[in-house]
């Protein structure tokens, strides 16, 4: 009698394990996907409507160390947008320095879009060797393979399969971008590679995740032409409410300069895929930093200042270097008359006529008319130069009068 109790548990404890094992399997499965786009070379804080500071990556690392404290299952994208327009000497250092900090924090997965271009195919092939996130394009081709530029990727995160595909606009090399710095790179249709590539990924995967560098409206587009993408994260500021979605299909905007925290829970209820997205959380708390990433920041703006003072340095010495020295009055004034037997002989005009030339003063170049005399070193200038004709730095000697010795300091 105990023996048959005793099998008679063991069957019951059998069928339980098996049942919780399989049935409720989906149940638990639970994903939190952060999200940030159109960064736009903003490390630090950026100014918001109403004076407030918001952003940064110390405070985003802050946040992201505070949610993973109690949620291992995070999935962190960018969908493209990273660097700022190359207008200043430092940002490319710049860039570098962003992907350092997003290495750290633990990015998943960028998306190529025109910002990230700005420095060219080779400057990406190159910091893909030092950054263990992915750079994914799904409507860029090459000529020839590129083993650093994925069409997507697929991470494996909480019991779920998250396969992650990005596309840009077919014209976004069109604009800042060198073509040189691009050659053997084509944009094809967003739609038609999504179209072949997500029925090849929908096996693969439990979501499929699209990063678009499309605004609002197109990426409403693209997702509900090409069945199977489950949610959209777009480089745009614009509602969510202004985008006609088709059911079960959900579109996040990423907003600009990264100064908010964004983010959606994916879970499975009944079986059935389901995504909420999270109440923005602005990050505009001045006690709210990372100390890893203040210091990063700190040693790459002490490096970037270096790179600039050793550019402006060698900038003044290449500009010192071209403006010519003379060892005395006497030689100057040589050169001077030298020039203008040189212009005269050039011009071949007869004798009495005017010509127009340029004279260099104090390493400048004066525009002055000189008169044609066919006589040895007696050329003359006329006496109509005009004030625009005298030097730039603000003298009021005529191109053709000897020099001093304080012309030669």
């Amino acid at each position: 009698m105990t023996l048959m109790i005793r099998k008679v548990t063991v069957f019951v404890l059998f069928f339980v394990a098996l049942f919780a094992a399989s049935a409720p399997a989906d149940e638990n499965k639970a994903l939190t996907i952060i999200y940030t786009g159109n960064i736009n070379g903003k490390l630090m804080p950026t100014q918001m409507c109403g004076g407030v500071h918001a952003g940064g990556f110390s405070r985003r690392a802050k946040m992201l160390e505070d949610i993973k404290e109690t949620n291992k299952n995070v999935l962190m994208v960018d969908s493209g947008g990273l660097f700022a327009v190359p207008a200043r000497q430092d940002q490319e250092l710049r860039a570098r320095q962003a992907f350092e900090i997003y290495d750290f924090l633990g990015l998943d997965a960028l998306n190529l879009g025109q910002r990230e271009f700005y420095f060219g195919a080779q400057y990406l092939a190159d910091a893909s060797q030092k950054v263990s996130f992915s750079f994914i394009s799904s409507n860029i081709k090459s000529e020839t393979p590129q083993t650093w530029l994925k069409p997507y990727v697929i991470k494996e995160i909480g019991g779920f399969r998250a396969a992650i595909v990005g596309v840009l606009p077919e014209n976004s090399f069109d604009f800042y971008v060198d073509p040189e710095k691009v050659k053997g790179f084509t944009i094809i249709s967003a739609q038609d590679a999504l179209k072949e590539l997500v029925p090849q990924l929908k096996e693969k995967s439990d979501i499929i995740v699209l990063l678009s560098q499309f605004d609002m409206e197109e990426t409403a587009a693209l997702v509900n032409g090409v069945p199977g993408i489950n949610l959209a994260v777009t480089t745009s500021d614009q509602s969510i409410n202004e985008a006609p979605l088709e059911q079960d299909k959900v579109i996040v905007p990423t907003g600009v300069k990264g100064q908010f925290f964004l983010s959606v829970n994916v879970t499975k209820e009944d079986g059935k895929l389901v995504i909420r997205q999270n109440d923005p959380v602005a990050l505009d708390k001045a006690d709210q930093h990372n100390v890893m990433v203040d210091q990063m920041i700190a040693d790459s703006n002490r490096e970037n200042m270096q790179a600039i003072r050793a550019q402006k340095k060698q900038e003044a010495s290449a500009v010192k270097a071209t403006v010519p020295v003379y060892n005395s009055v006497e030689e100057f004034n040589q050169k001077i008359k030298e020039q203008r037997q040189d212009l005269i002989k050039q011009s071949g005009e007869p004798e009495g006529e005017e010509i127009k030339a340029k004279l260099k003063y104090n390493g400048q170049e004066i525009p002055a008319k000189i008169t044609v005399i066919h006589k040895k070193d007696q050329t003359t200038k006329t006496d109509d130069t005009s004030a625009s004709e005298q030097p730039a730095d603000g003298s009021e000697k005529p191109a053709d009068a000897p020099a001093t010795e304080g012309d030669l300091k």
